[in-house]
């Protein structure tokens, strides 16, 4: 990031607490298991970063210009519960079945 301008720095901050969201609040479970088996880290590393790119982010010039500010600030605030609201969500919506392997699968189908 040291090298990025204003506007990358916002983009992958953005983009850094969107997928911390998205990958814990749909996937919390790889998390776990990758974490417990490989040492690779757990959901609080995760929720950590989520929360403090959206509250990095939440003052930025765009996020003003956009009127996104609220919306980060709430995310970096509420990261937790907007991820067991994904958890919720992914729960009924779909399921990859008890395969530990399943969301590899899954990604292979997909690229």
């Amino acid at each position: 990031m040291g090298t990025a301008d204003d506007l990358g720095r916002f983009a992958i901050r953005a983009h850094m607490g969107n997928q911390s969201l998205f990958m814990t609040g749909v996937f919390p479970e790889r998390i776990r298991r990758r974490a417990e088996t490989r040492g690779f880290p757990d959901l609080s590393y995760y929720e950590a970063l989520g929360r403090s790119s959206f509250r990095e982010i939440s003052h930025h010039r765009l996020a003003e210009r956009y009127h996104l500010g609220g919306v980060f600030e709430t995310l970096g605030e509420r990261f937790q519960e907007a991820r067991h609201a994904l958890n919720d969500l992914a729960d009924r919506v779909f399921t990859l079945g008890e395969d530990p392997h399943a969301f590899d699968g899954l990604l292979r189908r997909t690229t």
